[in-house]
């Protein structure tokens, strides 16, 4: 959970999806596009990404871009949606970056694995993952060079906490986002396709109740379940996480039964810890759990506003943190020494965390794709006979 994340940004530093960007508009022109905003010399884009959207259906039609500007551009609108007009064409604007953004995309006949991040709550899809002191963000500028055929997205949906006025459960948000994950694998090439989930805190919560959905749900929903290889968690609270301070946020509010389902005496994720463990049993695959051992302010109103500057505590412990499935293993378990605001934050590529999470998805992306083979024609054969 992060309440800082990036509608909240104090530095200037802003990110923006830019979509409904028309396919004939190629990346060379919208590079001289983002040039062109440059102010008396000075470059106002610090990195951005240029890919094909995602959905399936949109793909050959239509780009998605994401930017980091030094400063907002007047037309990036407070409300979080807007359009901006150039010589070339409309483009479609947001800085809340819901549902699925693709970050780096080879061509189709290319890629072999399919990775999907997954923010925590109240969290952006897009600032969770970013330094907190350089404009980089890993997923983005730094992962794809090292899985150069993986089609790399992020995944944003709302669960912010203060004046919320929704009442969507944990089961309501993965299939929300179990929808989705289908709707950009729709091609015949792509729905077998291996899939590497990512899960940041409340985020891997949702993955994991998407998965057991998708276990017992249509034919399209078990070929993402069937589909699934690798797991990588940052301090999922499968047995909880402290949510005193939360509480205090949401009050009586609609959304106050999801908090109290990620209480350490939570009922709920007693069953979605057993329900995972099993349906996800497949020998094959690799989960990966990262935990964190730093304590973490907690928020608290002050001058107006909720920070995040209250006592600090343990926010998942380490028993809350690991053990998901019965093929977990001990050496796809370790601790990174941030707290759990800082946890999937990285500042660089030479970064010696970044380091040993990169190098694990290497393997995963490499043995993906046999193992996912395997596993179907494994499959086809128990369903045939």
């Amino acid at each position: 959970m992060s309440l800082t994340e990036e509608a909240s940004e104090e530095r200037s530093w802003r990110a923006v999806r830019i979509s409904q960007i028309p396919s004939s508009v190629k990346k060379e022109e919208f590079s001289d596009i983002l040039n062109s905003l440059s102010e008396n010399g000075v470059r106002n884009v610090l990195g951005w990404s240029y890919c094909p959207d995602a959905t399936t259906c949109y793909e050959e039609k239509f780009n998605v871009a994401t930017v980091v500007f030094r400063k907002a551009p007047p037309w990036i609108l407070n409300s979080g949606y807007g359009t901006w007009e150039t010589k070339s064409a409309t483009f479609a604007v947001d800085i809340n970056f819901l549902g699925l953004t693709p970050l780096s995309s080879p061509i189709r006949e290319d890629i072999i694995v399919d990775i999907i991040a997954v923010t925590g709550l109240a969290g952006h899809a897009y600032g969770s993952w970013r330094s907190r002191t350089e404009p980089s963000m890993w997923l983005r500028d730094f992962l794809p060079d090292m899985v150069p055929k993986a089609r790399i997205m992020i995944y944003g949906y709302d669960t912010r906490l203060d004046g919320s006025n929704s009442y969507a459960s944990i089961i309501d948000l993965a299939n929300g986002f179990l929808q989705e994950v289908k709707t950009v694998r729709e091609a015949p090439d792509a729905a077998r396709r291996p899939l590497i989930f990512i899960g940041y805190s409340f985020g891997g919560l949702v993955i994991k109740q998407a998965l057991v959905e998708a276990a017992r749900g249509s034919k399209s929903d078990q070929q993402v379940f069937n589909s699934t290889y690798g797991l990588i968690f940052f301090g999922i609270p499968s047995r909880g996480l402290a949510i005193e301070s939360l509480r205090t946020m949401v009050k009586e509010q609609p959304n106050r039964d999801l908090v109290e389902y990620l209480g350490s005496s939570s009922v709920f994720l007693a069953h979605l810890h057993d329900e995972f463990y099993l349906e996800f049993t497949f020998d094959e695959s690799r989960i990966i759990s990262i935990f964190e051992t730093r304590t973490t302010p907690t928020v608290e109103w002050r001058d107006g506003s909720w920070r995040q500057t209250g006592p600090e505590v343990v926010m998942v412990p380490q028993s809350s943190a690991i053990h998901h499935s019965r093929n977990d293993k001990v050496h796809d378990v370790w601790s990174i020494n941030a707290n759990h605001s800082d946890l999937a934050k990285f500042s660089n590529r030479f970064d010696h965390n970044y380091k040993v999470v990169q190098g694990r998805i290497r393997e995963m992306v490499a043995s993906a794709p046999e193992a996912i083979r395997r596993r179907i024609e494994r499959i086809s054969c128990n369903t045939s006979t």
